[in-house]
């Protein structure tokens, strides 16, 4: 109605857009990934391998394909619209929030593998400072508007904050 403005967290925002498609990914039974010309190596833990193993149809269902070996995964495949510089983080970032939250026998697979979702999207989300190509910000607000829920990213944080005329002029002493 061209009454309300929205002040947008760019970060928390591509968080949000990143983690949705994340979880849209796994539901669909088309990978939407992007193959790599030249795999991405990540250095892991034996116990890291073994958890990229053990959740493999998890992450597999998200876009990503790989191989492991004693202490590296190939990463072959990723997730559309993921920055191959993001990989090796979200790799082990999923590893270590898998590892880290299976301890807690009240927490099921799906709530342990959508955690560590989560803190991927996060590593994979642009940030400050840095600049990115114009009409990026159009972009991300175009796919953020798309979403089923852009309250919050999902560690909680608002993406947005909505200011109406009726606050502005409240902020400025207008009656």
């Amino acid at each position: 109605q061209g009454e309300e403005a929205f002040l947008i967290d760019k970060h928390a925002a591509h968080e949000r857009v990143i983690f949705e498609k994340l979880k849209a990914n796994m539901s669909n039974t088309e990978r939407a990934s992007q193959m790599l010309m030249l795999p991405v190596e990540v250095m892991l833990t034996v116990d890291e391998i073994s958890i990229l193993n053990e959740y493999r149809a998890d992450i597999e269902a998200v876009g990503f394909s790989f191989e492991t070996g004693r202490h590296i995964a190939n990463i072959f495949a990723i997730p559309d619209g993921i920055d191959t510089n993001a990989v090796p983080d979200m790799i082990v970032t999923i590893a270590d929030r898998i590892k880290n939250s299976t301890g807690s026998a009240k927490l099921t697979h799906d709530i342990i593998f959508e955690k560590a979702l989560y803190q991927a999207s996060c590593k994979a989300a642009i940030k400050a400072g840095r600049e990115y190509p114009k009409g990026y910000n159009e972009w991300l607000v175009g796919e953020l508007m798309r979403c089923p829920d852009i309250t919050f990213c999902p560690h909680g944080r608002p993406v947005a904050l909505e200011m109406s005329h009726k606050n502005i002029d409240r902020q400025f002493e207008r009656n």
